[in-house]
């Protein structure tokens, strides 16, 4: 069905609300608790649920031409400078991500800016029969995960979007966003994570992140390790895609640590940009090269200078290398695996050098803390361990034990997060940095009281 054909059957603009006027907050917590009854599936790789969606809903994923956006690590950030970038450009974009930071309404967002709590409602109360129906059709509950992906792609269509930026879940074969036959792919980067879903190797990692190179794409291929490179290159002549690599078709031709970023040149088929991104941290210079590749090979032409910057100034990544106060001072990440704990620690060494450093830290039941921690240690005067509230994790009496074998000078395990946070602020006392990562889920708990605990956002 072509892309028009799918806008008509939607219509454009949201769709109204369904059911009587009622409370906002506990209409958005009604909702949330229905999308909760979804949890207990966990994650079950395989799109067949979600192609019974996408049938069933009309085809939602078809209203707008896509790219699709995977990788070990930096497929959040190069998603929204990609849609930051389209915007920018004159595109109505949808834009999918996962997980959330602090509210489940950022995973849907309409030109940068998620969709409102009376909006979420609504998709959940339109939706409920559908989801109810599918149990029934396919003999088997959805996922808490199809629910949401579901939600935001009839969003995209009822919106009347030009383009849909989306991020995988995990992986890219058998994710259920491998339901969008995107023009453009993006591939940042291949490392180990998720082993029990995607394979104990790089290569078979990388053979499930290939899963979303399409016949005709363009693929923009972030990852420069020979082996695994290999092997995304061989779908692409598989399907008859494109590949764009770095190093070769896209190249960084030079970056460096800026206030409240980082300064990034970089050469693509068509042009040469020479931009500021407000990310910290080397590995940023790779992800913004993916995603104006990816906006070039999808607008099929230059982006022109004045749109690169004002995207670039306007787009924002929270919880990314983040600072917050000057006295102590507190640097937020989301890392949560070994690949990600060795870009903060490269960033942070960058940035601080030796200044020590209280590090709080929890993670997932399934992350290799070990290897984190042990890449996150240096300069480390104490570790302070915590874990998220409301979603598994790692006991931080753990990995307390973990840190002190790693020779941690200093452990405190404090389950609580904001308990953690206030430890930390004090702790610091001598000038050390506060440095928080590990996992989204314990972090957005703690995020919104950042500033008032360590002071304003920095952009030094």
């Amino acid at each position: 069905m072509a892309h028009a054909e799918v806008k008509a059957l939607f219509g454009v603009g949201p769709a109204a609300a369904h059911g009587p006027a009622c409370d906002p907050v506990a209409a958005k917590a009604a909702a949330v608790a229905t999308l909760e009854r979804f949890r207990h599936r966990g994650v079950l790789p395989g799109i067949e649920r979600m192609r019974w969606l996408c049938r069933t809903l009309g085809q939602p994923q078809q209203v707008a031409p896509a790219v699709h956006v995977t990788g070990t690590n930096g497929k959040g950030s190069t998603a929204k400078m990609v849609s930051a970038l389209l915007s920018a450009s004159g595109s109505h974009v949808g834009l999918y991500t996962s997980p959330h930071l602090v509210d489940i309404t950022e995973r849907i967002a309409l030109d940068n800016v998620p969709i409102a709590g009376e909006r979420f409602v609504a998709l959940v109360d339109s939706l409920g029969s559908t989801f109810a129906a599918a149990g029934d059709a396919l003999g088997e509950s959805i996922t808490h995960f199809e629910a949401l992906t579901s939600m935001a792609l009839v969003a995209f269509a009822e919106a009347g979007v030009d383009a849909i930026v989306i991020e995988v879940g995990i992986g890219g074969a058998n994710d259920d966003t491998n339901v969008v036959d995107a023009e453009v792919a993006v591939v940042t980067n291949v490392d180990l994570d998720h082993a029990r879903y995607l394979g104990a190797t790089r290569e078979e990692v990388a053979a499930q992140k290939a899963g979303i190179i399409k016949s005709s794409a363009v693929a923009v291929l972030g990852e420069v390790d020979g082996g695994v490179l290999g092997i995304l290159e061989a779908r692409c002549a598989e399907v008859g895609a494109i590949p764009w690599r770095l190093g070769r078709e896209v190249r960084v031709l030079g970056h460096a640590p800026a206030p409240g970023g980082r300064d990034v040149v970089v050469a693509t088929p068509g042009g040469r940009y020479e931009v500021r991104i407000p990310l910290r941290g080397a590995h940023q210079a790779t992800n913004a090269a993916c995603a104006l590749a990816a906006t070039e090979a999808f607008l099929g032409a230059p982006i022109p200078e004045p749109v690169v910057a004002s995207a670039m100034a306007a787009m924002a990544n929270p919880a990314h290398l983040e600072l917050f106060g000057d006295g102590p001072s507190v640097a937020v990440d989301v890392a949560h695996n070994p690949h990600g704990a060795g870009a903060l620690a490269a960033s942070l060494e960058e940035a601080f050098s030796d200044r020590p450093r209280v590090l709080v830290f929890g993670v997932s039941p399934d992350k290799d803390a070990a290897t984190m921690l042990e890449r996150l240690g240096d300069h480390v005067a104490a570790g302070v361990f915590t874990q998220s509230l409301d979603a598994p994790h790692r006991p931080p009496a753990e990995l307390a034990a973990l840190a002190r074998s790693l020779g941690y000078p200093e452990v405190r395990v404090q389950p609580h997060p904001l308990e953690a946070l206030g430890f930390a602020r004090t702790r610091a006392n001598r000038g050390e940095l506060v440095v928080l990562t590990g996992s989204h889920y314990w972090i957005g708990a703690v995020y919104p009281e950042l500033e008032r605990v360590f002071g304003p956002r920095s952009d030094r």
